[in-house]
């Protein structure tokens, strides 16, 4: 949630992708469950080049 709050507010498209990307696909799709090894998530993050100035350097890290 506060990944896209962050990108609505900068007007940023992203996407998940890596290992939760799998595991949304096969678990959605198929009922697969692949047991996370890590709890990372993987973004990517289409940006203009004149907006680069825009995107805080601070990374998302969660509480836990």
């Amino acid at each position: 949630a506060l990944v896209d709050r962050v990108a609505r507010a900068l007007d940023l498209a992203y996407f998940v992708t890596g290992a939760m990307a799998r595991d949304i696909l096969l678990h959605g799709d198929f009922v697969i469950d692949t047991g996370r090894a890590t709890m990372d998530i993987d973004l990517a993050v289409a940006v203009e080049a004149r907006s680069r100035e825009a995107i805080p350097s601070t990374s998302f890290r969660s509480a836990a």
